[in-house]
């Protein structure tokens, strides 16, 4: 069972994708995460060729923060990382 600091701390290494892509001058973004605390959920944009690359399909999850939901965003991330 995964918890919430192990999701936070995967989204963290995934917010720091995009911010490596952007230090080499590679403007490709690949992961837009919002987290919603008043409801305690969290949307996640997954954009296998960065949002730059023209074909504009993405990848999408939406989950509450219940014991499913942190499994279920876990692997979604960790699976396209």
């Amino acid at each position: 069972m995964k918890t919430v600091s192990q999701l936070f701390k995967l989204i963290g290494e995934v917010v720091n994708v995009n911010a490596k892509n952007y230090e080499n001058d590679y403007p490709r973004s690949e992961w837009f995460i919002d987290y919603h605390g008043h409801v305690n959920k969290v949307h996640v944009k997954y954009y296998r060729g960065g949002w730059k690359s023209g074909d504009g399909t993405f990848e999408s999850i939406e989950e509450s923060l219940t014991s499913e939901g942190l499994q279920t965003l876990y692997w979604f991330i960790k699976n396209r990382k």
